[in-house]
């Protein structure tokens, strides 16, 4: 049942066309043509401090204690969750596709987890107010969606720390993402030797990286509804998980 529901919410994308943020997933693989972000913008400045409330802070040191580098649903990686699927959204908000995605999951019933792009939230302000009003969560997915293993620690700080700043001047109030999802999926799936530093970057500041267990290749089949919920449905094991 939930994944019929996930390939619904895929239909709107194909329906719609994949605009330029709207991926459900993204891969680095190599000679396959990949959705980038155009015209970077320069991200705000940041102070030095990261904020992070106590309970975020008590949560990692917990989870920390038992995995130095604690991370979600990276390749390779499997949990046992019975019958059950999470269903994420790449970066947006985009004014056409998000709200169209919302609506299929407010009709369902059903929560996603949406990785948003900092200088996107800055330019869809309402948007990024809607998803959380409807109980949604929040993912940090950078600012300007770059590569992170051709980026050096403090660069890599910035973008993290400008989109939850974009995120927080959204929604009028301090909302810490501890879930983050790196562009293209580096430097998991490729520069694995960049691993360690972004490692260190994420335990710094207390965040999740998490990758995917099921590429629906949306933004590959623009327009191609069936393909895409094929994907999903052939990738998806019948235990959830």
């Amino acid at each position: 049942m939930v994944v019929a529901l996930l390939l619904a919410g895929l239909a709107v994308y194909a329906a719609l066309g994949t605009a330029e943020g709207a991926n459900a997933t993204e891969s680095a693989i190599p000679g396959v043509k990949q959705p980038i972000v155009k015209e970077p913008v320069e991200p705000p400045s940041v102070g030095a401090a990261i904020k992070m409330d106590g309970a975020t802070d008590d949560a990692w040191e917990f989870i920390a204690g038992r995995d130095p580098s604690p991370s979600l649903a990276v390749l390779g990686e499997t949990y046992n969750y019975g019958r059950q699927v999470a269903l994420t959204f790449d970066d947006g908000p985009d004014p056409n596709v998000t709200p169209a995605v919302l609506d299929v999951l407010r009709d369902h019933e059903l929560k996603a987890t949406f990785f948003v792009v900092g200088r996107r939230v800055a330019r869809n302000p309402e948007i990024v107010r809607r998803i959380v009003r409807e109980g949604h969560s929040l993912g940090n997915h950078t600012y300007n969606h770059p590569n992170m293993a051709d980026l050096g620690a403090g660069q890599m700080r910035n973008e993290m720390q400008s989109t939850q700043e974009a995120v927080d001047r959204a929604l009028g109030y301090s909302y810490p993402m501890t879930l983050m999802r790196p562009p293209y999926g580096a430097p998991y799936l490729s520069d694995q030797h960049m691993r360690p530093l972004f490692q260190r970057v994420m335990r710094e500041r207390r965040a999740y990286p998490v990758m995917w267990t099921v590429d629906s290749r949306d933004w590959e089949l623009e327009g191609q509804a069936y393909s895409i919920a094929e994907n999903v449905r052939a990738g998806t094991s019948k235990e959830g998980g």
